[in-house]
């Protein structure tokens, strides 16, 4: 599987799959967070994206095609966001999911909430109804010298 950043032309589908999968899809095309594909033998099999908030991110939903799950492609497509968040200075890495063995598994630990930055809480994926009642979980990141963009 190769990782290719999404473009424009690629919302359609991000939403498409995000829907299909019960995640909100608010903010994509407002805020523009940024979204990786998966691509394997030409054909789109995942998504995941990100949004930085200075030295903390937010992952929105990482989804595979219900068709290919269990091949390891949400590593692959995690493993590039955590290798972008790092390059671009974060330090922190919070989502909301509903698959909390799976990210604890990668690294991240169960918070509450009211702990998670106020610029985070405010996005879609932690003000979306439907997402309310999903685990909010952390995982800190190695510290980079350099400053937060």
């Amino acid at each position: 599987m190769r990782i290719i950043e999404a473009t424009e032309a690629d919302a359609l589908y991000i939403e498409a799959l995000l829907e299909a999968n019960g995640y909100p899809t608010t903010g994509i095309r407002e805020y523009r967070p940024v979204f990786c594909i998966g691509v394997d033998e030409g054909d789109y099999v995942g998504v995941g994206g990100y949004e930085r908030y200075g030295r903390d991110a937010l992952f929105r939903p990482i989804v595979v095609e219900e068709a290919v799950r269990g091949k390891g492609y949400r590593r692959g497509i995690c493993t590039e966001l955590f290798r972008r968040v790092e390059r671009a200075g974060a330090t922190a890495v919070y989502l909301r999911t509903r698959d909390p063995e799976y990210f604890s598994r990668i690294g991240f630990d169960d918070c509450d909430p009211a702990t998670v930055p106020r610029a985070i809480r405010e996005t879609s994926t932690f003000s979306d109804d439907s997402m309310a009642s999903v685990r909010c979980m952390r995982r800190t990141l190695p510290a980079d010298p350099r400053p937060a963009e």
